[in-house]
């Protein structure tokens, strides 16, 4: 399932497109199974239970790190919604360092700031998303996110 954005002659051509017409595009049962869902409520109580999953998923991770890394400079977004949150590092701790120590150390992976950003600055940002794991493993993770970034930041502070 998805949407198009596209010009409105685009759009206009798809609508009158045989193929779009004739369920031959794009998966027609499915598209049917998530009309009925809709129609049925079945959505809006799954996205009512997401929010509310994301919101404790969300909360733990902010108190954690506020909790643990605060002391050394180090932030973290407040976001109203989603399920992205990001994290800020010193300007001298760089997202590439403390994902090599997380993925050895901790097993912990996530999307270095850079490669979230337009402009490919935010090299001391880290992105990460609460969506996927429960609220557990998400804790568990940021306990073990807050050790890599500990362990980075004291070498850098030993190399000072």
């Amino acid at each position: 399932m998805g949407w198009y954005e596209a010009p409105k002659h685009v759009i206009q051509s798809l609508r009158t497109c045989y193929i779009s017409n004739s369920g031959s595009g794009q998966c027609f049962y499915a598209s049917h199974v998530v009309s009925e869902a809709l129609k049925a409520g079945f959505i809006d109580q799954h996205v009512q239970k997401l929010r509310l999953a994301h919101k404790d998923r969300m909360d733990a991770v902010i108190s954690i790190v506020e909790e643990k890394l605060s002391k050394f400079g180090v932030s973290i977004s407040h976001p109203n919604g989603g399920y992205f949150l990001w994290l800020k590092m010193p300007e001298n701790i760089k997202s590439a360092a403390v994902l090599e120590v997380a993925k050895s150390t901790e097993n912990i992976t996530f999307i270095k700031g850079e490669l979230a950003s337009v402009k490919g600055d935010f090299d001391n940002y880290i992105r990460l998303s609460i969506a996927y794991y429960e609220l557990n493993d998400i804790k568990q993770a940021a306990e073990g996110l807050c050790r890599a970034i500990q362990s980075v930041l004291q070498s850098q502070a030993a190399q000072l």
